[in-house]
């Protein structure tokens, strides 16, 4: 299996141990041909410790990525992104990020819910699968983001794998496959995250079976990632599980080229507008 990563977070987001060049260096030691930095995104008005970087680390996580690719770019392809939340009030942000070319890539990662009144930040509830879903839906139709990290992300709150979630889930893949957006199977649950300490990975529902099973149904494109927090995801990944999970489910996995290809073509299009 070809070994690339485009989602690989650094100690900026306060969850995350490392330095980024330990990334690297972890990465092309275990002969990955790619490496994608997506950190989690500054919120503007929503700094939440230990969860995202601040806007003042931005420059920093920039800056650095980039020293790494004129190190390293001879050894490995590396790649500069960010990991984002739809949140309304933030896209016009990011989108500037990417139009700039401070960064190369976005990646869809949604975990929290922003509230109408635009005062906080709330983690969905149970009965609020629709409007998670809801909300990836308006980010995809944007046309900003590489592909969704951790589609299935839902499992947190919606622990049941019933005629609802079967329903939200075709919503969210058939949206996808309409706009080209492929779906992260994220394998973080299986990689070496856990012996660091990092318990959220103990209880990760994801991958959800029933999910995959109508993506692989369904032929929306795939993309492995393995949400590195530690350097040390990158030495014992579990791509031989990942390999049994796409066969069992007739997933299709776009390649690097295919990947980066997509990412030069959502930049193209960007600047034009």
């Amino acid at each position: 299996m070809e070994k690339f990563n485009f989602h690989s977070h650094t100690y900026r987001c306060g969850h995350a141990v490392g330095s980024d060049e330990n990334y690297v260096e972890a990465a092309i030691q275990n002969k990955y041909h790619a490496i994608g930095f997506s950190d989690h995104t500054p919120v503007k008005y929503y700094h939440q410790l230990g969860i995202r970087m601040k806007e003042s680390d931005l420059p920093g996580y920039i800056r650095s990525v980039n020293e790494l690719k004129e190190k390293y770019g001879h050894l490995i392809e590396i790649y500069l992104g960010l990991e984002v939340e739809y949140f309304p009030h933030n896209i016009d942000f990011v989108k500037s990020l990417l139009v700039n070319g401070d960064v190369e890539y976005l990646l869809l990662g949604q975990h929290f819910y922003l509230n109408n009144t635009e005062e906080g930040v709330i983690a969905y509830r149970e009965n609020d699968l629709s409007l998670y879903i809801d909300d990836v839906i308006k980010a995809i139709e944007t046309g900003i983001f590489l592909y969704i990290a951790h589609p299935d992300h839902y499992g947190y709150f919606y622990h049941r794998q019933d005629e609802h979630s079967y329903d939200e889930a075709k919503r969210l893949i058939l949206k996808a496959k309409e706009y080209g957006v492929p779906l992260e199977l994220n394998i973080s649950k299986l990689a070496n995250n856990i012996r660091i300490g990092l318990d959220m990975y103990n209880h990760t529902p994801f991958p959800v079976d029933q999910f995959w099973q109508l993506v692989g149904e369904l032929g929306a494109d795939v993309v492995i990632g393995l949400d590195a927090h530690t350097p040390l995801a990158y030495f014992d990944s579990p791509l031989s599980w990942a390999d049994e999970y796409i066969k069992k489910y007739n997933l299709h996995i776009l390649t690097k080229d295919e990947v980066i290809d997509r990412m030069n073509k959502i930049r193209k299009e960007l600047t034009r507008k």
